[in-house]
C-alpha cells in the first residue's frame, strides 16, 4: 500500500494503525524520507534528558520530603495514586486505542516471529553501538551502587544517602543528555562527542574515586571546625557530591543518547524497517 505525503503529526498514528492490521504478519514500512530520521536521531537527547530530569525530581522529591513526612506506606500509596492518574490521562487521551492481550501474543505466526527476532539478535549484537549501550547502562548502575556504599562509609548510614546519590547522578545524565543533543546536528560532530567522553570517563571516575576516600577526613573537619544545623549539612553533602560524582555521571551520562542517536543514524541509512 502506498500513501500519499501526509502531514509529520500523522505518521505515527499513520505507522501504528498499519502495525495492528497486520497482528498475524509480516509487512515492511519503507522511509522514503531519511530527514525525519535524522531529526529525530537530534532529539534523542532532549528526550533522554526530559525523562532524567523527571527521575532526578522525583529522586529528591521522594528522598527529602515524601518519606520523611509521609512515611514509606503513605508514600507507597500516593505513588499508586499518581499511576492511576496517569493511567486515565492516556485513556482520555487515546479514546479510541482498542488492547488486548491477544495483541501481545499472537497464536499463528509464532515460528516466523521467532525467526525475525533471532535475526534481529544477531544484527543487534554484530553492532559496536549496541555494545556501548549495554555497557554503558551496566557501568552506571556499577558506580551508583559504589557510590552508594562510599557514601554511606563517609556519611553514615541515613535514609538520605540514596536519594543524595541516585538524584546526582541523574542530574549528571540530564546534563550529559543536554550535552548530547547539542553535538547531535550531524554524524561526526556526535561521533567526535561519543568518542570525548568515552575517554574522559575514565579519569573522572578515577578522580571520583580517589576524592571520594577523602570524605570522612571533610566530614570530620566541618562538624569540628563548624556547627551546623540539618539543612546546612544536607548541602554539604550535595556540595561534596556534586564535586565528586557530578562530572564523571555527565561523561557517563552523555554516552548512552550519543550513542542511541549514532545508532538512528546507522538504522536511517537502512531504506526498510521491518514489521513482524
Amino acid at each position: 500500500e502506498v500513501l500519499p505525503k501526509i502531514k509529520k503529526a500523522q505518521t505515527d498514528e499513520n505507522m501504528v494503525r498499519f502495525i495492528k492490521s497486520m497482528k498475524t504478519k509480516s509487512g515492511i514500512i519503507y522511509t522514503l524520507n531519511r530527514k525525519t530520521t535524522e531529526e529525530l536521531a537530534e532529539k534523542i537527547g532532549r528526550l533522554y534528558g526530559v525523562n532524567t530530569l523527571g527521575a532526578f525530581s522525583g529522586a529528591l522529591l521522594c528522598g527529602y520530603v515524601l518519606l520523611p513526612e509521609l512515611g514509606y506506606s503513605r508514600t507507597m500509596f500516593l505513588a499508586a495514586a499518581i499511576n492511576a492518574f496517569l493511567f486515565l490521562l492516556a485513556l482520555i487521551q487515546f479514546p479510541a486505542e482498542k488492547f488486548s492481550l491477544g495483541d501481545l501474543f499472537p497464536k499463528s505466526a509464532a515460528h516466523e516471529n521467532a525467526d525475525a527476532l533471532l535475526r534481529q539478535l544477531k544484527r543487534s549484537l554484530s553492532n559496536g553501538l549496541v555494545w556501548i549501550l549495554f555497557l554503558s547502562g551496566a557501568l552506571s548502575v556499577l558506580v551508583q551502587l559504589l557510590w552508594n556504599r562510599l557514601a554511606a562509609l563517609s556519611f553514615g548510614p541515613s535514609v538520605y544517602v540514596f536519594p543524595l546519590v541516585t538524584s546526582t547522578v541523574l542530574l549528571g545524565i540530564f546534563l550529559g543528555s543536554l550535552l548530547s543533543s547539542r553535538f547531535a546536528a550531524t554524524r561526526e560532530s556526535i561521533q567526535r562527542f561519543l568518542g570525548i567522553n568515552m575517554l574522559l570517563a575514565i579519569p573522572l571516575l578515577g578522580i571520583g574515586h580517589y576524592l571520594f576516600g577523602k570524605f570522612p577526613l571533610a566530614v570530620l573537619w566541618l562538624n569540628s571546625a563548624l556547627k551546623t544545623g540539618h539543612g546546612s549539612y544536607v548541602l554539604f553533602q550535595f556540595l561534596l557530591m556534586f564535586i565528586v560524582v557530578l562530572p564523571g555521571a555527565t561523561a557517563l551520562g552523555a554516552i548512552f543518547p550519543a550513542a542511541l542517536s549514532l545508532f538512528a543514524r546507522e538504522e536511517a541509512s537502512d531504506p526498510t524497517l521491518s514489521v513482524g
